[in-house]
């Protein structure tokens, strides 16, 4: 017969969820929490890359992005957040994470690495379609899954901020918006990632709230080609 607990609040199903949250002291706190377990979990899908680039490349591409962003929602789901795989927030958004009791949440898109335009597409669907850009609802950020490239990571992250600068540029030069027409919120500058060298910062003015909004923009190399063994 198990032991019964002689302490009954070491037994209690709320205080053993409540022992597992991150402690937040404010908005800044939590985007930066949320960000460092994200790249927890980055730092152990490098670790079974002949797994998920089989998963993702061989067997079912179609599937790759959602295979990722629902591991990732598992994970920050197994340490403590509140996170949600295409739930409603202004349109079905990959990433959902919120904090109890607060009006805190961060959006997250991820996009398996393609072409230029299909990136800038998932930056502006966070801007434009899923954010509010309300107090405590200014971050976000892009997740761009590279599977089929002979270009490093390092190369890819900064190409992606130029191609930002261009495709903006470009964007300007075509707008011809009604009065009544929301124009696109374009990068008013950029700022190094503090804890990885595959991320970077775009910093918005929120299109309908006009508060700032900042993206953080990060690479998660999925490829596996070990040149020890024949190709399949």
């Amino acid at each position: 017969m198990p032991r019964q607990l002689s302490n009954a609040t070491l037994s209690s199903t709320k205080i053993n969820e409540e022992s597992i949250r991150p402690h937040i002291t404010d908005y800044n706190d939590f985007v930066d929490k949320v960000n460092r377990d994200i790249d927890r979990i980055i730092d152990q899908f490098s670790r079974a890359k002949n797994i998920y680039y089989d998963s993702m490349v061989e067997d079912n591409p179609k599937n790759g992005e959602n295979l990722i962003n629902v591991s990732i929602c598992n994970g920050l789901e197994l340490m403590g957040w509140e996170a949600a795989h295409d739930p409603n927030v202004n349109g079905h958004c990959d990433i959902v994470v919120t904090y109890p009791y607060t009006n805190y949440m961060w959006l997250g898109e991820g996009k398996i690495r393609q072409d230029k335009g299909y990136h800038y597409k998932g930056l502006k669907q966070l801007l434009h379609r899923y954010s509010t850009g309300l107090d405590n609802q200014t971050e976000g950020g892009l997740l761009i899954y590279i599977t089929k490239t002979n270009i490093n990571q390092k190369k890819i992250t900064d190409g992606w901020q130029n191609d930002i600068k261009d495709l903006d540029s470009q964007q300007l030069e075509i707008e011809d918006l009604d009065k009544d027409e929301i124009p696109i919120s374009k990068a008013k500058g950029f700022t190094n990632c503090p804890i990885s060298s595959f991320a970077f910062y775009s910093h918005h003015q929120h299109p309908t709230s006009g508060l700032d909004y900042r993206v953080r923009h990060r690479t998660i190399d999925f490829r596996h080609q070990p040149k020890d063994q024949p190709k399949k």
